[in-house]
């Protein structure tokens, strides 16, 4: 069985790597079968694994030269937008998060648009002065303008992060807004108008809420939503800092606080929604610091599961077991704990298959000090750290970072790195060295290999300093390349086309669910080229931090056509799409396909 699951996942070459081969032995052993059985209560066996030796083949760089490059865009004649929450001289913990941002096209009319969320002085879960969502219309060539009065967006919120999503299933995106208090549902009715159905819904909620997801995660064929909580603060809390005393710093650390257990909403399939509750088997009673969350299938049996990013807490690794059943499998799997072992601050992440050996990989983001971690699939629902043999540990040990993307900035068929750093607290009366704000990092991927510091020659942008937070990936202008839009805290928002010489031409894929969501969020898609290569992805779910990436899929072709594409829907079913796709954008709607059946049942 551990043989039949390897041999879909890897590519064998004559060039063998002993020492990951090792290292893959010991995570199958002890955290593949056996594990899976010890957590989904099936009775063990005495018959022991087989040992199975992976070899990786050797990736050569691309023939075509690229180079990464982002210039910063203003939004339009008279659009400007700076988060209002922070920070203060108080230092309060909820200051130190900023803004959400989502990347969708709210008025179906082909342009991405940008939904950004406020707040104001954190003084109270109850209420708030501030507007919790602004919205921009996108009117072609990186030209926005503000139409949040006219959409009736004037609800007002502590507002932290934001997710974009069909739950209707009427073809137009809706949001979720997650707050510092109460959380907002608002539905897109498709005239450019929204209207607030928190209340209807059932989905309000009175947690310190930071980021969220839509994905159908039972199988009905409606959008459920995972809300990530953070800690139980009040505005009563002591102050990290007395603003008559600069000099003494108190640091405010979510291990001060009771932790805030996340809450899965499911959908009753009427616009209602209902709290799955402990019998889902999330975790509950010892919940993390939720920061950040992805979704799609990372166990490898079809369905979509749930990771979890938690502050100086364990990440969760919730597997899909179906019926809207979920088993921790976090330490199992390798994902639990940072490279040296240890608990991680983890705050934001990503997920790509950045290796391209058909197995999705995790990227994590940590505190100043510790590591941003790369957790690598091989297979068999299990990971192994890889952050260190890819360069990624001397880049990012003094770096806090928050929101990551992984993608393919240059086409040149290896996904890239964009992550946005900026520290919690101004340590620099203590010690001028101990940056405040800083410059974000981009990392080109070479072949799969190595990730190279390239910020030098990325763009002016990328010499200036931030506290960066949040950040959004979308093709804003259509140009088949992923542009990004990044919240800071202190600072305006900012909008950064892609200006990197491409190593190819791309095609961009939407999908369009009939039997699973409309908007199939999370659901697993692999590429196959005419020339036998392959590139596998994910429609985004979740992802970076506080923050909702465009659900369209940006898929390099360096010197071959697309031969076949396979879909892994919500409900788990497998779907192929073969022959000459036409030109301009991709568009696949589900039961259309040449051929379907259990992902499970495939070889």
């Amino acid at each position: 069985m551990i043989q039949k699951s390897l041999s879909r996942c890897f590519r064998v070459s004559s060039r063998s790597v002993a020492a990951l081969s090792a290292v893959v032995l010991l995570v199958i052993g002890g955290c593949g079968a056996e594990s899976k059985r010890r957590e989904t209560g099936e009775n063990e066996s005495t018959e022991r694994p087989t040992a199975v030796t992976i070899e990786i083949p050797h990736q050569e760089s691309s023939e075509h030269e690229t180079s990464l490059c982002f210039e910063e865009v203003e939004l339009g004649s008279g659009v400007s937008f700076r988060w209002s929450g922070g920070p203060t001289a108080r230092c309060l913990m909820p200051e130190q998060n900023g803004g959400g941002v989502a990347i969708l096209d709210f008025d179906r009319d082909g342009v991405r648009d940008l939904a950004l969320t406020d707040c104001g002085p954190f003084t109270s879960r109850e209420s708030s002065d501030v507007q919790a969502v602004h919205l921009f219309q996108g009117t072609g060539g990186f030209e926005f303008l503000p139409v949040s009065t006219a959409a009736r967006l004037d609800r007002r919120a502590s507002a932290t992060g934001i997710a974009a999503g069909d739950f209707d299933s009427d073809g137009f995106s809706d949001l979720f807004v997650a707050a510092f208090g109460q959380n907002l549902l608002l539905r897109n009715y498709g005239d450019g108008t929204f209207e607030d159905v928190t209340e209807r819904a059932g989905v309000s909620g009175e947690s310190w809420s930071t980021s969220v997801a839509f994905a159908d995660l039972n199988a009905d064929g409606h959008l459920d939503i995972y809300v990530v909580n953070y800690v139980d603060w009040t505005p009563a809390a002591p102050v990290c800092r007395n603003p008559s005393y600069p000099e003494l710093i108190q640091i405010c650390s979510p291990a001060r606080f009771n932790a805030q257990p996340d809450r899965l909403l499911l959908s009753s399939g009427d616009g209602t929604y209902l709290d799955a509750g402990e019998e889902s088997g999330i975790p509950l009673a010892d919940a993390g610091n939720g920061l950040a969350v992805e979704i799609t299938d990372l166990t490898g049996d079809g369905m979509p599961d749930v990771f979890v990013a938690n502050d100086v807490g364990m990440n969760n690794l919730l597997r899909n077991l179906g019926s809207a059943r979920f088993v921790d499998v976090g330490l199992s799997t390798g994902v639990a704990v940072s490279s040296d072992g240890a608990v991680g601050a983890s705050m934001g992440t990503a997920c790509a298959d950045y290796n391209r050996d058909g197995e999705l990989d995790l990227f994590v983001t940590n505190f100043r000090g510790q590591v941003n971690d790369l957790y690598s699939g091989i297979g068999a629902g299990g990971f192994i750290h890889t952050n260190g043999t890819t360069g990624l540990d001397i880049l990012s040990r003094n770096r806090l970072a928050f929101g990551a993307v992984m993608q393919d900035f240059d086409l040149d068929g290896w996904p890239d790195l964009f992550v946005a750093n900026g520290h919690i607290w101004d340590l620099s009366t203590v010690d001028p060295d101990l940056e405040y704000e800083m410059a974000c990092d981009i990392l080109r991927n070479v072949a799969g290999r190595v990730f190279r510091d390239v910020r030098e020659t990325a763009g002016p942008w990328f010499s200036q300093r931030f506290l960066a937070r949040a950040v959004a990936a979308g093709d804003l202008d259509n140009d088949g390349r992923v542009d990004l839009v990044v919240q800071n805290v202190g600072a305006p928002l900012a909008v950064l086309k892609n200006c990197s010489r491409p190593g190819g031409p791309s095609r961009t894929i939407r999908l369009i669910g009939t039997r699973s969501s409309r908007d199939p969020l999370g659901s697993r898609v692999e590429i196959r080229f005419e020339d036998e290569s392959f590139w596998a992805t994910h429609v985004p779910s979740g992802g970076s931090f506080q923050a909702s990436h465009d659900p369209r899929l940006i898929v390099p072709l360096g010197d071959s056509a697309i031969d076949r594409i396979s879909i892994t829907w919500s409900d788990g079913i497998l779907e192929d799409f073969d022959g000459s796709f036409p030109p301009g954008e991709i568009v696949l709607i589900e039961g259309s396909g040449s051929s379907s059946k259990r992902a499970q049942d495939a070889e």
